[in-house]
């Protein structure tokens, strides 16, 4: 039989390995015996994290040893994801994962790295050695222009590019969606010097695009976002998160191009209005899940209940009408999670009132509320017993 038969006990484990966490539970795992080590060792070493001299020690041996074919499995091949971090203050071990790790797919330049002049040129180098890469997280100087050239040459697989406070420019960030014809996930948060051409870049580029982050990118306006809206580019874009941009009526035309969205967030945008909110759910009616919406002041909150199949909702207002909260608790009826923060709830001064209209929720599972309002046990008892399935209640 197998190895990784689903009858194995190798297999059994690693099913109980999907849902731990700590390396150090991975580690206790392994010390069992040679089939427990067997199965938890990819685990162990898919993301080395030492944090200590120590640990950043015995890590450079075993991956060494592990290299020289001296050790009981090959754990330099194991290595999937590493992460620069100047709290270690040793390149040696970056240089050694490099040279000794042919199968990194998740790289990082840890975002506590600021002021280290050094890490850029590190950044470059270590992504010449891993022709694999498919996730590349990138903070502070470590993105700028020479390190995305180095990703456009050697990195044609890449799927996910998170760039966050970065200086690179329309030019680095072009080339690397011009050359990298895979990506499916784009994070681009506090990018100043990224401009409407980089979106035009992505529209041309990106046709597998299922995840758009954008945050506080300033000089990103509406051209950008009219780039974004054509079939080509939306067709597959599962997740968009905007926040902080300067945009306005681009943000319609977005909305009439997404039909297949699962998750939206939108985030303080000053012309977001319940109109678009109301396109964006009549074309992903059926797909879209999860909503999010802060401090967008000119939404009332009439355009959600449009989202019939939503199952996560989060609003941050300043205020909502109590006949807008009562149809969206009747037309989105599948929320199983709810978040309501507003200043306060206007034509009702009652909290039954408002507790009878969330209970309509028959697929409740977690609400917070933060209104302005003194909710009683008794509200809180009548809610438990409307939603047999709520589990988490703050009022």
């Amino acid at each position: 039989m197998h190895l990784y038969h689903p009858l194995t006990h190798v297999y059994l484990l690693q099913q109980v390995f999907n849902c731990l966490e700590t390396q150090k539970d991975f580690y206790n795992f392994t010390l069992v015996n040679s089939q427990w080590n067997i199965a938890s060792s990819p685990y162990l070493y898919r993301a080395p994290k030492p944090s200590t001299p120590k640990a950043v020690e015995s890590c450079k041996q075993t991956i060494v040893h592990a290299k020289e074919k001296k050790t009981f499995l090959s754990y330099n091949e194991m290595v999937r994801e590493w992460v620069i971090k100047v709290a270690i203050r040793d390149a040696k071990i970056d240089c050694l994962i490099a040279d000794c790790c042919p199968n990194i797919e998740k790289f990082s330049c840890s975002s506590e790295i600021k002021n280290a002049t050094e890490y850029p040129a590190l950044a470059v180098l270590l992504i010449k050695h891993w022709k694999n890469l498919k996730s590349i997280s990138l903070y502070h100087e470590s993105g700028n222009d020479t390190t995305l050239e180095s990703i456009a040459i050697n990195c044609a697989a890449l799927e996910e590019l998170i760039l966050v406070n970065c200086k690179t420019t329309d030019v680095g960030f072009g080339e690397v969606v011009k050359a990298c014809k895979l990506i499916k996930k784009i994070q681009l948060v506090q990018c100043t010097e990224i401009t409407d051409e980089s979106l035009i870049a992505i529209s041309k580029s990106c046709k597998y695009l299922t995840h758009l982050d954008l945050k506080d990118c300033i000089n990103i306006t509406d051209k950008g976002i009219y780039a974004l809206s054509n079939p080509t580019t939306t067709r597959k874009l599962r997740m968009l998160s905007l926040e902080g941009l300067n945009i306005k009526d681009s943000l319609l035309a977005l909305a009439e191009h997404t039909k297949v969205l699962q998750g939206l967030s939108l985030k303080r945008l000053e012309n977001l209005n319940d109109e678009i909110i109301l396109t964006f759910g009549r074309n992903s009616s059926t797909t879209l899940k999860q909503l999010r919406i802060y401090s967008c002041r000119r939404v009332k909150g009439w355009g959600i209940k449009e989202f019939v199949s939503i199952e996560e909702l989060s609003l941050l207002m300043d205020y909502i009408n109590f006949e807008e909260l009562e149809e969206i608790c009747v037309y989105c009826s599948a929320i199983e999670k709810f978040t309501l923060d507003v200043r306060r709830i206007i034509e009702t001064n009652h909290t039954l009132d408002i507790v009878s209209a969330i209970s309509q929720l028959k697929n409740l599972k977690s609400l917070a509320i933060f209104c302005g309002r003194n909710f009683s046990d008794d509200n809180r008892r009548f809610l438990e017993r409307r939603c047999s399935k709520l589990r988490e209640i703050n009022l």
